[in-house]
């Protein structure tokens, strides 16, 4: 008795699980008892490859010193342009950049780049920082490409003031 009932709560546990069982006896030997369980385990998905840009800052910021970012940009295979649009804090400035960006709108800088067949690149760029500036400041950034509409860009957001 003590069998069946470990034996039900074992079949119980396994079938709240998710899985399946079946339970096959030998004939004429009370104690053999084999337990087939099957579960159907779905496939991870695999991840699309996708492109990334990543921004690198300095740990911290001086008041009216540069400031050099570092922007790394990683197309997929087949991407022929790219549009990149970096949000710097308030009041702070792009003074140099390579490449240059090409436009300027509402705190935006963009850079818009196309190429036959994009590969790996980097954009670097100097930024003023008003005096008397303190707390910690955010950068906010997307990109852009034909196949994978907008997302947004990577790696370091904050900076503080040290």
């Amino acid at each position: 008795m003590k069998k069946i009932c470990l034996l039900l709560i074992v079949m119980s546990c396994l079938l709240m699980s998710g899985c399946t069982t079946s339970v096959k006896t030998t004939p004429n030997k009370e104690k053999t008892i084999d337990i087939l369980i099957e579960k159907e385990v779905s496939k991870p998905e695999i991840e699309k490859p996708r492109t990334t840009i990543t921004r690198i800052l300095p740990k911290t910021y001086s008041s009216g010193e540069p400031l050099f970012v570092t922007l790394k940009v990683r197309p997929i295979p087949d991407i022929t342009g790219v549009i990149i649009e970096e949000i710097l804090p308030i009041n702070w400035k792009i003074t140099s950049a390579t490449p240059a960006w090409m436009k300027y709108e509402d705190r935006a800088y963009k850079w818009l780049i196309f190429e036959k067949n994009l590969k790996e690149f980097e954009i670097k760029y100097e930024v003023t920082i008003p005096n008397k500036e303190k707390g910690i400041k955010e950068f906010n950034g997307i990109g852009v490409t034909f196949q994978e509409k907008n997302f947004p860009i990577e790696g370091d957001k904050f900076i503080k003031h040290n």
